[in-house]
């Protein structure tokens, strides 16, 4: 069973009219040259920056913002530095880029025992009577950084015994998933 389909002259005329308007209109735009193509800008004109000194980089980057660096970045930049010149033997180039970088202000921190290291926190509310909070001040001063959750990053995990026991996130992450070191505070 086949129905013919019926069409309104009246609408097949204004729907040509409509084709041929959108046809004109488009035709002069099609006469115009292209847009230019974006202009590709870099931070710096030198391009991207590669060097197979990873000592003498960060050295130089320290040397660069010497005191405009918050004291926890420059801490971690430091610890940086010291894991990239024990990789690359430690040779007098690095050192001496290294006793730049202390130089500049920052032998105090380089020395603290934590510096570089990022330590997570599940403790508090045991019988110690050590909180979370003074545990992330103690890390701190000592040159550490507190991480809020643990992640790859971290390279040890302060839990209490009580934590532990209830097997909270942060614990199961370190075990399970991480394989990060658990102490206790």
């Amino acid at each position: 069973m086949s129905r013919d389909i019926s069409v309104d002259a009246s609408f097949l005329e204004s729907q040509r009219a409509k084709a041929e308007e959108r046809r004109r209109r488009f035709e002069a735009a099609a006469r115009e040259p292209p847009p230019p193509l974006p202009k590709r800008s870099m931070a710096w004109p030198g391009g991207k920056i590669v060097t197979p000194n990873k000592v003498e980089a960060i050295a130089s980057f320290l040397e660069r913002k010497a005191g405009s660096l918050d004291e926890a970045k420059e801490r971690v930049l430091l610890g940086e530095l010291g894991r990239a010149a024990a990789e690359a033997g430690a040779g007098a180039a690095a050192a001496a880029s290294a006793g730049a970088a202390a130089a500049s202000g920052a032998a105090a921190s380089s020395s603290r025992a934590l510096a570089g290291l990022t330590l997570a926190l599940s403790a508090g509310g045991d019988e110690s009577g050590v909180g979370q909070a003074e545990l992330a001040k103690s890390i701190r001063a000592a040159g550490g950084v507190v991480s809020n959750t643990v992640h790859k990053r971290v390279d040890l995990l302060v839990a209490s015994a009580r934590a532990v026991k209830r097997n909270t996130q942060a614990v199961r992450k370190a075990r399970g998933k991480f394989r990060t070191p658990i102490a206790a505070p």
